[in-house]
C-alpha cells in the first residue's frame, strides 16, 4: 500500500534527481489513518519497545564501561605494591608469553 501510495505521489513530481511536488496536489492527497484508539494503542505499544531498548541500552553501556576498565585492573593485580609475599610468586602468570 505504502509502495503505491509513493509511486503515485512521484508520479505527479517533476524534477528527476529531486522530485518537486506542488503544495496543492500534497493537500489534495488523502491520507488513511488508523482509527484513534488504534494508534494509542500502537504508541502504547512503541513506548514500552523503546523503554526496553533504552533499558537494554543502560546496560551494555554498563558492561562496556566495566570491559574497558578491564586493562588498569589487571595492571593494578599485576602491581608488586598491591601484592603481598604471595601474590607475588603468582604476578607473573599475568605475563604474556611470547
Amino acid at each position: 500500500m505504502l509502495k503505491m501510495a509513493t509511486e503515485t505521489i512521484l508520479a505527479e513530481s517533476a524534477g528527476s534527481t529531486f522530485p518537486n511536488i506542488p503544495a496543492e496536489k500534497l493537500e489534495a492527497l488523502r491520507v488513511v489513518l488508523p482509527p484513534l484508539p488504534e494508534q494509542k494503542r500502537i504508541a502504547e505499544i512503541l513506548n514500552e519497545q523503546m523503554a526496553t531498548a533504552e533499558k537494554l541500552q543502560g546496560g551494555l553501556e554498563e558492561q562496556l564501561d566495566e570491559i574497558n576498565a578491564l586493562p588498569a585492573t589487571l595492571l593494578r593485580r599485576a602491581s608488586p605494591e598491591d601484592c603481598d609475599g604471595d601474590d607475588r610468586e603468582n604476578r607473573g602468570s599475568l605475563r604474556a608469553t611470547y
